[in-house]
């Protein structure tokens, strides 16, 4: 799987300098695993702003609670409100 997001910003987003890329780098991948789970759309490098920011926001949601291995319900909420205008239409 490409980087959507570099590895670079990740680290700056959670604030760790002293963290081995390969683990920003899985949650990267767990980040974009989520948001295409959801859209049923692969995501690339040159994903829309929105999206990139919402990888953001998963990767430091992962690592801020990496040992619980779960996002909280509020960062799920806002991932999925975040999400609303990338979800396929139902019928």
């Amino acid at each position: 799987m490409g980087a959507v997001v570099d590895v670079a910003l990740l680290r700056d987003q959670c604030r760790a300098e002293d963290v081995d890329d390969a683990l920003l780098e899985l949650y990267h991948d767990a980040a974009v695993a989520w948001i295409e789970k959801r859209t049923g759309t692969p995501l690339a490098a040159g994903a829309p702003a929105d999206l990139r920011m919402l990888i953001l926001l998963l990767v430091a949601e992962f690592y801020r609670n990496r040992e619980a291995g779960a996002i909280s319900a509020e960062v799920e909420r806002s991932a999925m409100l975040a999400l609303r205008p990338h979800l396929p239409l139902t019928a």
